[in-house]
C-alpha cells in the first residue's frame, strides 16, 4: 500500500511512500523522548493496576450481572468526565462568551447608586438600577464577616476560589440528608463571580457551563484580590430583597445604622437573609428570620467565632428591628429628584472618565449637590397639602355629582380621556374591538386611588377611576432666590405616585399674571404711571393678528375682538398702580393696542424675560394673559423684577463629584455684572412699587391682613378662562415665588369666580408657605429686609400717584368680581347691523367703542 503525495516543486512530481513516514516515527528525537517518557509513567501505573484488574475478574466472576452494570456506570462518569473536560476547556478558551481578563478583575467595581443632596445636607435620593452604596472593609463590622464565613463558606481562608471538599459535602449533606447548617455548595469566590457577572442561558447546559465560568472567574479573582478585598466586593454586591443591594443599604434599612456598627445578632440576621431573601426577611417574617438568625449563631460558635454562652444568650434576645422605609428617598422632593435626573444626564454627555467611557448615573456613585433647600421644601409640601384639600371641598360642593367639564365646549370628554390612557392602548394593542374595550372599562374592579387622606382601596370601573381622577385639583409650587437663580423649593404635584405630570413645567393658560410683563413694556415704551388709562370697553379690528378669542361678523371678512372686565364693568380713567391692582382687563387691553407698545414687543419682551415665545402668538389677548406658559418660566420672568431688571437663568446644580470626591463639574450663579439688564433700574423700581400696590390694597391684599406678612412683597393674582387655572406669582427682596393651582386638564374648571380665582385658590399657598418660613428663625431675615431704595428719578414720577382711598380698599374687597380672570367674554362679538357698523367705523377709525353705562 503506497501513500502519495503530490508535491509541485521545481515543475517534478515526488512520491513518498510509507516507509518514510515509519522510518520518521522510529527515528525522530522529540518523538523518541516523548515515546520514553510516556512508558516510564505508564509501566508503574501498569503494575499498580495488576492486583486491581485480577479482583475485578473474580469480582465479574462471582457477580457477573452487577459487574457489567459498574462497568457500565464507570464508563458512563468516564464518558461525563470527558465531556465536563472538554467543557471546561471551551469555557476556558471563551467558547461560551468572552472571560473577564485578568486586568478587568482587577479593576472590577461594583454598580454604586448615585445620589443628590439639599444645599443643607439632606440626602434627597438616589439614581440606580440596584439600589447601593459601596462601603470599605474596615467599616464593616467583625461580626460581619465572621458570620458571613461560617454560614457561607468555612473554608474560605484555605482554598483557592473552589473547595473540593465542600462541592461533596453539599452533594451528601445537603442533598441526600437534608442538613440546613451545612452551607452552600458555591465558595464565596464562586457567588462573587455570579454576582459580578450574570448568568448567561445555553439550553439545557445552562447550569453546569455557568458553574464553569464561575469556577474560572473565582479562580482568576483569587488570584488578583486579597481574601479582604474578595469579602467586601461579595458584601457591597450581593442583594438583600426589595431592591436593596449591599451589606451598607441593609444595614440601614433593617437596622437603621451603619455597617460599622452591627452587633454579631444584628450582623447575623442580614446573612441568615442571604439564602432566602423574602422567606427570611426580619419585616415581612419575623418568625422565620429569627430561626434562620440562630442557626447563623450557630454556625459563628461552630467555626469558634462565638462562645458557646454567649450564643445562647444571643439565641435568646428577641428579633429587634429599626426599619427604615427611606421615606426621603421616595416622597421628599421627587418631582425634583425627576427633572434632576435629566439635567444631569445631559450635562454628563460632555464629560468622560479616565479611561474614556461615559459617566453613568445609575452605576458611578456620583454625588450630585443641588441648590434645594430641604426645610423650604417641607414647609412648601404642608402648605400645598394643608390647602389643597380645602380647596378639592370646595370644588365638590360647588359642582356636586355633576360632572365639572360638562359645561364646556369639549365633547365625549371620558371617551378622550379613556383614550389617552395606557390601559386603552394595552388594549388595542391585543387588537380588542371598541365594544369589548368599552366592556373592560365598565367592569368593576378593586383599586387603590388617591385620597387627601391617603390612599383607599375603592371598587370602581377604570371608566370611574378615569372621572375620579379628573375631577381632583393639583397645584404647583417653585421658589427662586432673586439675585442667584437659586432654586429653593419645587412642588410639581400633590403626589409623584399618583401625578408624574409636572406642574411646574406644564404650559397653562397664566390670566392676570401675564399683566406685570405689558405693563413693564409700557414703561419702556414713555408711558408714565402719571398717565390716565381709558377702562372703556371697545371693539378692536384683529383682522390682521392669527387670533382665536375673535370671531367675524356677519356679512364682512374682517375679525374683531372685545375683551370686557371681570366684573363687566366699564367706565372712568385710571393710573397704572390702579390698574393693575384692581386688574382691569380695558385698560390693558388699550395698552397693547397701541402703537408704542403692540403685541410684537410685549411677545419679545417676555422672551428676554426668560419665556419661551416660539409657543406664544403675538396676539392682543396677550394683555389679559391667554397664553400657556409653564410656572418654570413665569417665575423666572418675575425674577427680572425681584433682580431690578437683571435677567435670573435658574440655576439647580451647584457640583457633581465622582465617586472618590473628585469634582466633575461646578457650577456658581452668574455674577451681576454678567447679568444681562433686561430692564432699567427706574422701570423696574416702578414695577416694584406698581406689584407691591397689588399686594397692599389690591387683590392680594389678603397676604397682609389674613396671613399677617407686613413687609416688603409685590406680586400678582391671576385666574385663567372659565376659573380653570388659578394663580399667584410674588416676590420679597430675596425670594420669588410662584403658586398654580387647577386640575389636570383646563376643561374641569370652578363654577364661581369668587371660588375658582387666584385669590382664593392660588395665593394661600403662597401666604402659608411665607408664614411659616419667616416664623423659622433661621429665615427671619426674610420678613426684615427690604427693597432698595428707589432712586431719585422714581420718587419724582411717583409724586402724581395719590395713595389708594379707604373706599377704594374696601370696593376690591367686598366685591370678588373685581378680581383678575380672562374671561368667557373676549371671545364674544358686538353683532351690531351692517350699515351701523360701517358708519361708527368711520367715525372712530375701524373701532367701535361701547359704554356700558
Amino acid at each position: 500500500m503506497t501513500f502519495a503525495i503530490a508535491l509541485n516543486q521545481n515543475n517534478t512530481n515526488k512520491r513518498i511512500d510509507m516507509s518514510s513516514f515509519k522510518d520518521f516515527w522510529n527515528n525522530n528525537s522529540t518523538l523518541n523522548t516523548i515515546r520514553n517518557y510516556y512508558q516510564k509513567v505508564n509501566e508503574p501505573i501498569q503494575r499498580m493496576m495488576v492486583p486491581v484488574r485480577a479482583q475485578w475478574r473474580i469480582f465479574a466472576n462471582n457477580y457477573p450481572k452487577l459487574s457489567r452494570w459498574v462497568k457500565f456506570g464507570i464508563r458512563l462518569f468516564s464518558v461525563l468526565f470527558a465531556i465536563l473536560a472538554f467543557v471546561f476547556i471551551l469555557a476556558a478558551f471563551g467558547v461560551f462568551g468572552k472571560l473577564p481578563t485578568y486586568e478587568e478583575l482587577r479593576n472590577v467595581k461594583t454598580a454604586t447608586a448615585s445620589e443628590a443632596y439639599t444645599e443643607d445636607g439632606v440626602l434627597l435620593g438616589r439614581y440606580f438600577l440596584e439600589n447601593r452604596t459601596t462601603v470599605d472593609y474596615k467599616d464593616i463590622a467583625p461580626s460581619v464577616i465572621n458570620a458571613l464565613v461560617a454560614t457561607e463558606d468555612s473554608r474560605f481562608f484555605e482554598h483557592s476560589g473552589v473547595d473540593i471538599r465542600s462541592t461533596l459535602r453539599v452533594a451528601f449533606k445537603s442533598v441526600l440528608l437534608r442538613d440546613e447548617s451545612s452551607g452552600g455548595g458555591s465558595t464565596l469566590s464562586q457567588q462573587l463571580a455570579k454576582n459580578l457577572f450574570k448568568r448567561k442561558k445555553f439550553w439545557i447546559l445552562s447550569l453546569p457551563i455557568n458553574k464553569i465560568r464561575e469556577i474560572i472567574i473565582a479562580s482568576r479573582l483569587e488570584r488578583v484580590h486579597t481574601k479582604e478585598e474578595l469579602l467586601t466586593l461579595y458584601l457591597n454586591t450581593v442583594p438583600f430583597g426589595n431592591n436593596v443591594f449591599g451589606i451598607h443599604m441593609a444595614s440601614m434599612r433593617y437596622f437603621s445604622k451603619p455597617p460599622s456598627q452591627l452587633k454579631s445578632e444584628e450582623s447575623a440576621v442580614l446573612i441568615g437573609m442571604l439564602k432566602a431573601t423574602t422567606s427570611y426577611n426580619p419585616v415581612k417574617n419575623p418568625d422565620k428570620a429569627k430561626q434562620r438568625r440562630n442557626v447563623v449563631l450557630d454556625q459563628m460558635e461552630k467555626n469558634n467565632y462565638l462562645k458557646s454562652k454567649a450564643c445562647d444568650s444571643l439565641k435568646s434576645l428577641p428579633l429587634e428591628i429599626q426599619f427604615n422605609t427611606e421615606r426621603i428617598d421616595k416622597d421628599f422632593a421627587p418631582y425634583f429628584r425627576e427633572h434632576i435626573r435629566v439635567e444631569v444626564e445631559s450635562l454628563l454627555k460632555d464629560y468622560k472618565k479616565e479611561d474614556g467611557s461615559p459617566y453613568d448615573l445609575y452605576a458611578d456613585g456620583l454625588k450630585i449637590y443641588t441648590t434645594l433647600d430641604s426645610k423650604m421644601q417641607q414647609y412648601a409640601t404642608e402648605a400645598i397639602t394643608a390647602h389643597l384639600e380645602t380647596v378639592q371641598n370646595r370644588f365638590d360642593r360647588e359642582w356636586g355629582t355633576t360632572d365639572p367639564w360638562a359645561d364646556t365646549e369639549v365633547k365625549d370628554f371620558l371617551e378622550l380621556e379613556m383614550k389617552k390612557s395606557k390601559r386603552y392602548r394595552m388594549l388595542k394593542d391585543q387588537k380588542m374591538s371598541d365594544a369589548d374595550i368599552k366592556k373592560n372599562f365598565e367592569a368593576k374592579i378593586e383599586m387603590t386611588v388617591f385620597s387627601w387622606k391617603g390612599p383607599v382601596v375603592k371598587s370602581m370601573s377604570p371608566l370611574d377611576s378615569i372621572r375620579y381622577y379628573n375631577r381632583l385639583i393639583n397645584a404647583g409650587f417653585l421658589v427662586m432666590e432673586s439675585g442667584t437663580g437659586k432654586i429653593k423649593a419645587w412642588i410639581g404635584g400633590t403626589d409623584f405616585q399618583y401625578f408624574q405630570f409636572d406642574h411646574i413645567k406644564s404650559r397653562r393658560q397664566v390670566g392676570s399674571t401675564f399683566k406685570p410683563i405689558l405693563y413693564a413694556r409700557a414703561l419702556k415704551s414713555r408711558i408714565t404711571p402719571c398717565e390716565y388709562l381709558p377702562n372703556y370697553q371697545k371693539t378692536y379690528d384683529v383682522t390682521s393678528f392669527s387670533y382665536k378669542y375673535a370671531k367675524r361678523v356677519k356679512g364682512e371678512d374682517r375679525k374683531y375682538w372685545t375683551p370686557a372686565n371681570a366684573d363687566h364693568s366699564s367706565g372712568g380713567s385710571y393710573r397704572m398702580a390702579d390698574a393693575l391692582r384692581k386688574s382691569l382687563n380695558l385698560v390693558s387691553a388699550n395698552l397693547i393696542m397701541r402703537d408704542s407698545v403692540t403685541p410684537d414687543s410685549v411677545r419679545l419682551l417676555a422672551g428676554e424675560m426668560g419665556i419661551d415665545t416660539n409657543k406664544i402668538l403675538p396676539v392682543p389677548a396677550l394683555a389679559l394673559g391667554a397664553a400657556e406658559i409653564p410656572l418654570y418660566e413665569m417665575v423666572q420672568a418675575y425674577g427680572t423684577f425681584a433682580n431690578h431688571g437683571l435677567r435670573l437663568k435658574p440655576m439647580m446644580i451647584t457640583r457633581i463629584e465622582d465617586a472618590n470626591g473628585k469634582v466633575i463639574l461646578e457650577n456658581s450663579p452668574i455674577p451681576i455684572e454678567q447679568q444681562k439688564r433686561v430692564l432699567s433700574i427706574e422701570e423696574a423700581d416702578l414695577m416694584n412699587h406698581l406689584m407691591k400696590k397689588v399686594v397692599e390694597d389690591g387683590t392680594a391684599k389678603k397676604l397682609v391682613y389674613k396671613y399677617g406678612l407686613e413687609f416688603d412683597i409685590a406680586g400678582k393674582t391671576g385666574t385663567s378662562q372659565n376659573n380653570s387655572d388659578g394663580w399667584f406669582i410674588g416676590y420679597t427682596n430675596d425670594l420669588v415665588a410662584g403658586a398654580w393651582v387647577g386640575a389636570e386638564t383646563p376643561a374641569v374648571h370652578f363654577k364661581s369666580l369668587e371660588l375658582g380665582q387666584g385669590a382664593s385658590t392660588a395665593l394661600p399657598i403662597w401666604g402659608s408657605f411665607m408664614e411659616k418660613l419667616v416664623h423659622d428663625p433661621k429665615y427671619a431675615y426674610i420678613a426684615e429686609s427690604k427693597f432698595p431704595e428707589y432712586c431719585d428719578s422714581v420718587k419724582t414720577v411717583l409724586l402724581c400717584i395719590p395713595p389708594v382711598t379707604e373706599d377704594d380698599t374696601t370696593e376690591i374687597l367686598e366685591i370678588p368680581a373685581m378680581s383678575d380672570s380672562l374671561t368667557n367674554d373676549i371671545e364674544e362679538v358686538i353683532e351690531i347691523p351692517k350699515e351701523s357698523q360701517k358708519d361708527k367705523r368711520k367715525e372712530e377709525g375701524g373701532g367701535l367703542e361701547i359704554n356700558n353705562d
